[in-house]
């Protein structure tokens, strides 16, 4: 019996095949959710440039996960790429860069945009809270509500100045499920993750036909659950010794201290369990594929394992 040679570029399954050479933005791609979601994206054979600020240096560093991406087998074999780009999204000036200089220069277009970079905190009821958080770099309305107003505004103005629209273009916006819901202790944070979702649903309206000097752009949201990342583990440090905010080295998966904290915050959610960055990378893949996700637009989804229904 002969055996069917398969030539290597049919190999891969018809989502590998559309996401081949997309050139796909991905801001606070360095570590947890960004950083799984640009992997994931490389892995199907995208051009992903990410973005980071990198503004501790016991973080991981973009250029670390540049290298861990592009050394990835499955990106190696799938031809896909990954390129760092420092970039902080709380500034527009920078956000525009990104956009309209390296990715033009670089690749001319651009396919999908995952607003994905933010912060959390600072703690605290609202009455007993400093005001020196107020526009500053541990602002979540700043960091979360302005960067990502500001990553659309510049990503809309680039395909406009395209005058390209034969495409779907698809943005996919990194809200909580704290956006969803109240959030007692953390206003600040959950007024930024409630913006996201307005600008997400507004937009999405505004682009939900082409026009003859726009795309169509499907624009959509997800809320995630608690997932174990470097922020949440920082976060957790700050309720756990009752802080408003704390930005230190990096608490690991291992570390005793987030052991314990994991254990304790664990025992509060629906299903028991911290979620997964590459959890939430599939859900964002999903919402980006015009395959499997041509008609959603507009949309929050909940990825939470039933937090959001309590």
């Amino acid at each position: 019996m002969k055996t069917l040679l398969i030539p290597k570029q049919q190999q891969h399954s018809s989502l590998h095949s559309e996401f081949a050479n997309k050139v796909v933005y991905v801001s606070g791609g360095s570590s947890g959710i960004g950083f799984a979601t640009s992997l994931l994206f490389a892995q199907h054979g995208a051009r992903v440039v990410f973005t980071a600020r990198d503004f501790h240096p016991d973080w991981y560093t973009g250029a670390q996960a540049e290298m861990r991406i592009n050394s990835d087998a499955k990106v190696i074999q799938s031809g896909g790429k990954a390129i760092f780009v420092k970039c902080n999204v709380s500034n527009y000036t920078e956000v525009r860069e990104v956009i309209f200089g390296k990715i033009d220069r670089m690749f001319g277009r651009l396919d999908i945009a995952v607003n994905n970079a933010g912060i959390g905190g600072p703690f605290g009821n609202l009455v007993d809270l400093d005001s020196k958080y107020f526009h500053s770099v541990h602002d979540p309305l700043l960091n979360n509500a302005y960067g990502v107003l500001y990553q659309m505004k510049a990503q809309l103005d680039y395909w406009r100045s395209k005058k390209d629209n034969s495409t779907t273009k698809s943005i996919v916006n990194l809200t909580s499920y704290n956006g969803l819901r109240a959030c007692a202790g953390c206003s600040m944070y959950s007024a930024s993750k409630h913006a996201i979702i307005g600008f997400t649903q507004s937009v999405a309206l505004e682009h939900v036909k082409a026009t003859p000097e726009m795309p169509r752009i499907r624009v959509n949201a997800v809320a995630p659950g608690l997932i174990d990342t470097p922020l949440t583990r920082n976060q957790a440090k700050t309720l756990y010794e009752g802080i408003e905010t704390w930005v230190g080295p990096l608490i690991t998966e291992t570390n005793p201290l987030w052991l314990k904290m994991k254990a304790e915050v664990e025992k509060e959610l629906a299903g028991g369990v911290l979620g997964r960055p590459e959890e939430m990378a599939h859900v964002i893949l999903y919402l980006s594929s015009e395959e499997r996700a041509s008609y959603v637009s507009g949309t929050v989804v909940s990825a939470d394992n039933g937090d959001s229904a309590k």
